[in-house]
């Protein structure tokens, strides 16, 4: 059994009978005006896969008995700005067949440890809320454990408190076309292994609020054939931006407020870009002949 209840007008709350919908596989009853809480007696839905009530005014969190959904791939509360509260820990275990976490716009706090045992992840949306932050000491950053998450194909977890460094190993998530940390509070180095992430389309590690990143850009980035946007805006990056030009499906950069950054970019891809910001830092355009700027091809 399906139900579609997508982008109507539906007021009020959830009914609290919603537990007799024992057969239901998939509820999608987003982009309405519900109110109120998520019942407590959702976790009596045994069979559902997709479950959404995105786009709505929920509060009180998310109820514990969401994590007893043993059969659930696709959760989606996204875009409930007063929703609160954390995210609860039995999600992690109780949810272990999630595929798509869609949980941005939430007004959620707290940190995301354990994010690791759902090994069956392919979308994670976390952005826009205040998760991590120093408050939470050793839990205020990103966590290694998400670098084991290897199905991940977009990762999204800009505007958010992160603070400390990028994973390491973020480069083991070979499968990611999507990564956005930008908007948090890290700092520290961009990991070379982000070079090998060569199924990205979007990167974007810009606007690191009240900290930034230090070091240089990984000479290798240019190996992200891929890619289409790159924001990397707003840091302290310093040395020269490396070569460019393996970067064919590139659309739009931004590279600006790091005023140590320095480098060349080659008028013909200055041309073709439909966005390259890159005020106040000392990065200038120069000519395709230009000996200063390596050719990929000698």
């Amino acid at each position: 059994e399906r139900l579609y209840m997508w982008n109507n007008m539906f007021s009020g709350e959830i009914p609290s009978s919603v537990a007799n919908l024992k057969n239901l596989v998939a509820w999608d009853c987003g982009a309405n005006r519900l109110t109120g809480t998520i019942p407590a007696d959702i976790g009596g839905l045994e069979a559902i896969e997709h479950l959404s009530f995105g786009t709505n005014k929920l509060t009180g969190g998310i109820p514990e008995q969401i994590c007893s959904l043993a059969n659930l791939k696709f959760l989606y509360l996204d875009n409930n700005n007063e929703l609160g509260g954390n995210i609860p820990d039995a999600i992690m275990t109780g949810c272990a067949n999630l595929e798509v976490l869609n949980l941005m716009h939430c007004g959620l706090t707290g940190d995301i440890y354990g994010i690791e045992k759902l090994t069956k992840l392919k979308i994670l949306r976390l952005q826009g809320n205040q998760l991590g932050g120093a408050a939470l000491n050793e839990y205020a950053g990103i966590p290694d454990g998400i670098c084991e998450l290897t199905t991940l194909e977009q990762l999204e977890l800009n505007y958010n408190l992160f603070t400390g460094s990028i994973p390491a190993n973020i480069g083991n998530l070979t499968n990611l076309k999507n990564l956005n940390l930008g908007g948090n509070e890290l700092s520290g180095a961009i990991p070379d292994g982000i070079c090998n992430l060569t199924n990205l389309t979007y990167l974007a590690l810009g606007n690191m609020r009240n900290t930034g990143l230090t070091s240089s850009i990984p000479a290798n980035i240019g190996d992200l054939s891929t890619l289409t946007h790159l924001y990397l805006d707003i840091n302290h990056l310093t040395g020269t931006l490396p070569d460019i030009s393996g970067m064919a499906a590139l659309k739009a950069m931004r590279l600006s407020n790091n005023p140590n950054l320095a480098g060349g970019i080659k008028r013909s891809i200055y041309n073709r870009l439909e966005t390259c910001e890159f005020k106040d830092t000392q990065i200038t355009i120069v000519d395709d002949d230009d000996p200063t700027v390596e050719d990929p091809t000698e």
